[in-house]
């Protein structure tokens, strides 16, 4: 009893006396709901195992469709390397939620890094643990010189899109970022990996995709569109 309390306690919040006495008058059926909803939360977290094996199914039900990837780049590039400068790890994470998203029923991982001076985040997206095909990374440095938010922003946009993906050319990345580094929007392409560079405000973002993933995107959201 004590046991289906804490659980549905852990889903529902703190129980009223009408829950509790619909635990007495339906154990069984309250440890389902218990039950079922604990596996529904720990579902969206899935292991590295789980992902090897897991192939983009292309299938109108749940609207997956294969994504060109950024090619010879693995999530294990980004985040074994982020976590040994001190970034905290989050996921694999499979996105649910809203239907009407191209990355519905994709995975990403998170990499956070706070410092007294400024907020780092680097989210990645894949289809299964041995490829991506988008990152998304960002820094925001709030009332800091700004000298300090040049370099921050430089070092670490160099270092993220430092990944070995073919055809990186990282000398021509670096003159770019710190050509760009107060732009509203930039375009760089290598091969078929395209980098954008975006400054709002206070943030600056680097995100580095495969050069068709727009595309993608852009025929999702018209494919939606005419669907309504």
């Amino acid at each position: 009893m004590e046991f289906i309390k804490s659980k549905l306690k852990e889903l529902l919040g703190d129980l009223s006396s009408k829950s509790i006495s619909f635990i007495k008058r339906k154990p069984l059926t309250s440890l389902l709901i218990a039950f079922f909803g604990c596996c529904a939360i720990a579902s969206q977290f899935v292991s590295e195992e789980t992902l090897q094996s897991n192939a983009p199914v292309i299938n109108a039900q749940n609207q997956r469709r294969a994504i060109a990837t950024i090619p010879g780049v693995k999530p294990v590039d980004i985040y074994k390397s982020l976590e040994e400068r001190g970034f905290t790890k989050e996921g694999p994470v499979k996105i649910s939620g809203d239907a009407q998203s191209p990355n519905k029923g994709n995975y990403y991982w998170k990499l956070i890094k706070y410092t007294d001076e400024c907020f780092y985040n680097a989210t990645f997206y894949s289809q299964d643990a041995n490829s991506i095909y988008k990152v998304h990374s960002l820094i925001t440095c709030a009332k800091q010189p700004k000298a300090l938010f040049e370099k921050e922003t430089f070092d670490f946009f160099t270092y993220i899109a430092s990944l070995p993906f073919t055809e990186n050319n990282i000398e021509k990345t670096k003159n770019w970022i710190r050509n760009n580094l107060y732009a509203e929007e930039s375009n760089l392409n290598h091969g078929e990996v395209k980098l954008i560079y975006k400054h709002v405000a206070i943030t600056n973002h680097l995100m580095i995709e495969h050069s068709s993933y727009q595309k993608f995107e852009d025929d999702f959201y018209t494919k939606l569109s005419n669907s309504y």
